[in-house]
Formats: structure tokens, C-alpha cells, sequence
């Protein structure tokens, strides 16, 4: 089932294939390297872990390997991207509880296969006791940055997860797993959405516009904790949204 599913629509004659070797944050072979290569090829992006269990990020007891960033991945291009994780070890990028994890452009399309994305956040960063100005609010809602603790979806983007897991992301505002800009189109296969928190889209917010499609997954204990609680605990889909 997983070599007929990878090909769900984003292969390219041209494809530029590149290398997750290692769980550091940064440099050499890792995640956010790729990332940053795939802003310069114009074609396709293929992003395969290929990590070998001497690495310092695995852990033999979960057969698990954690990549934990400290600072936001380069957000993913219009080119067609594909991050597989085909190796018998499972693949966990955490946020930390402090940043977000996946920002996709405008336009760009993306297909995930196997990997789990935890722990992500986005949202003002405030001292204890601190308030946030009314600006200062409006100032974050604008540019998004209370919006998709796990993976924030630009404008029209495709979005394709395969056996993917979205656990315990926080959005302070919008779509505590995935935010879905206007437009924008998740399907959603063999994959599960647990735990994730927002003001409204606990799992899932959907603007205006937006494709939902979701077939053997699973959401379960998102919490919308605004409204009362009426914001869409799982998903909250926007007017004309399907």
C-alpha cells in the first residue's frame, strides 16, 4: 500500500532527490539542509531519511528517531515536494512546544509519507504576566503567526499526508495541527490527528475555500477552547469550504 500511495500526483520527470542523513538541528545532511536546498531547484524535491540508528537522535526503546528543531524550518516551496520516511524506524520533528514546524508557500504541493510531527507551536511568545497589546494582536492575525502550530498551508497549497501522525501542536489563534489558508486542499490518508489545541481547529481550521478529504484516519482529544468550546474541537471548516 505505501508504494502505490506515494504516488498520489507529485512526481516530476526531474526530480531532485536529497538526503536526511542525520537528526542535528542544522548543517550537512539534515532536514532543514534539504529544505533549504529544495528552494533552489525548480523541479521536483524528493526529501528521503536514510539515518543510521548510530545516530545520536535515535532511540533503540521506541525504534524512533527525534529531530528537534530550535528554529522554524525554510518554509516549502511551489515545486512539488515529497518527505518519505521509508526507513523501519519511525521519524519524529518536535517544535518543542515553542515554534512552528512545516510552512508551505502559496501554490506549493506537498506529499508526506510516515513521519510524525509533534509538539510544533505558534503564537507570541510573552513573559508571565504579560499582556498583549490590541495592535500587537492584530499585527500576529495578519501575518499569521497564531495560525497552525504543526504546519501552516499558504493559499492554494495541496497538501498530501500518508501515514502521518499530528500530535500535541499548539496554535494560540488557528488550527492547533494544520491551518488551511483560503483555497487551500488536505487529504488526508491512513494518518491521525491526536491531541492538538487552538482557539478554533484544534486538529484543523479550514478558510473559506478549502478541500478537506479525509479516509482511514483518525482525530481524536483536539480541544478548540474558544467560543465555549463550539470551535471546532477536530476540524472547523469555513463558509464554502467542502
Amino acid at each position: 500500500m505505501f508504494a502505490t500511495v506515494l504516488f498520489l500526483g507529485l512526481v516530476a520527470a526531474q526530480a531532485a532527490t536529497l538526503t536526511v542523513d542525520n537528526t542535528a538541528d542544522s548543517g550537512p545532511g539534515t532536514l532543514r539542509q534539504a529544505l533549504t536546498d529544495a528552494t533552489f531547484n525548480a523541479e521536483a524535491n524528493d526529501i528521503l531519511f536514510n539515518i543510521p540508528t548510530t545516530d545520536p537522535g535515535y532511540d533503540s526503546g521506541t525504534n524512533r528517531f527525534t529531530i528537534l528543531l530550535t528554529s522554524e524550518l525554510p518554509s516549502i516551496p511551489v515545486a512539488a515536494t515529497t518527505i518519505t520516511n521509508a526507513q523501519p524506524q519511525a521519524v519524529t520533528i518536535t517544535g518543542n512546544g515553542q515554534i512552528r514546524i512545516f510552512t508551505l508557500d502559496n501554490g506549493a504541493a506537498v506529499l508526506m509519507n510516515n513521519i510524525t510531527i509533534s509538539n510544533g507551536y505558534s503564537g507570541p511568545l510573552l513573559a508571565p504576566n504579560k499582556t498583549m497589546s490590541r495592535a500587537r494582536s492584530a499585527k500576529l492575525v495578519a501575518i499569521g503567526e497564531s495560525y497552525g502550530g504543526g504546519i501552516y498551508m499558504g493559499s492554494s497549497s495541496t497538501l498530501t499526508l500518508n501515514a502521518v501522525v499530528i500530535s500535541n501542536n499548539v496554535a494560540t489563534f488557528l488550527g492547533g495541527g494544520i491551518y488551511m489558508s483560503g483555497d487551500a486542499t488536505l487529504h488526508a490518508h491512513y494518518s491521525s490527528m491526536t491531541g492538538n489545541s487552538a482557539n478554533h481547529g484544534g486538529a484543523i481550521f479550514m478558510e473559506n475555500g478549502g478541500t478537506l478529504n479525509i479516509d482511514t484516519s483518525t482525530l481524536n482529544g483536539n480541544i478548540a477552547s474558544g467560543d465555549g468550546g463550539a470551535g471546532g474541537g477536530a476540524v472547523y471548516v469555513g463558509w464554502t469550504s467542502t
